[in-house]
């Protein structure tokens, strides 16, 4: 009996020992788990705070390479273009009007005249340099009376305007275009 109870002893110290080993690994294990598991969220961390980072310089490197004075620019420049097509549709709304429906009349005044001929040069302007010499005179007084008598044929001006732009050196540096309008001795020139 004594060997029995040795041998249960003995048993009882053997699965004893084994218990404390299977403790003291789960032990270790869940530590190890622990600590693995914060330094994953460390990890975690320190990868968003970079991702952040790298967010922040690629914004910057963009902001840079799209510089806002440029885009500034760019705008003031569209700006310009769409006030130079509005006010172009305009004259040539004018223009149109004109020939739609003045040049039905067997007469125009020549305020009427020089109005569609003064759109019709701001319609072509736009073809020439702004370093192109262009002068526009009118030399007529708003009082002469033949200023608004029903006299000239419609559209004499049309030629005259559409062969100067036409024919003119646009990009000669000397070459300019003159037009005045005028009455010289009662005499529409």
């Amino acid at each position: 009996m004594n060997s029995i109870i040795e041998m249960s002893n003995e048993a009882f110290i053997s699965l004893t020992g084994i218990g404390i080993i299977f403790l003291l690994t789960i032990a270790y294990l869940f530590f190890r788990l622990t600590k693995s598991e914060t330094k994953r969220k460390v990890s975690e961390d320190k990868f968003r705070q970079l991702e952040s980072k790298i967010h922040k310089l690629e914004l910057q490197s963009l902001e840079s390479r799209l510089n806002p004075h440029l885009f500034k620019n760019i705008l003031n420049s569209i700006q310009s273009h769409a006030y130079q097509t509005y006010y172009s549709l305009d004259k040539l709304a004018n223009v149109l009007d004109y020939v739609l429906y003045e040049s039905q009349n067997e007469y125009v005044t020549p305020k009427e005249e020089i109005e569609f001929a003064l759109n019709l040069i701001e319609i072509n302007k736009i073809k020439v340099s702004p370093l192109f010499e262009l002068k526009v005179k009118t030399k007529i007084n708003e009082l002469e009376p033949l200023f608004e008598q029903r006299l000239l044929a419609p559209l004499i001006s049309i030629d005259l305007i559409e062969n100067a732009f036409k024919h003119a050196d646009l990009q000669s540096s000397d070459s300019f275009i003159s037009v005045t309008f005028e009455f010289k001795e009662s005499v529409f020139h």
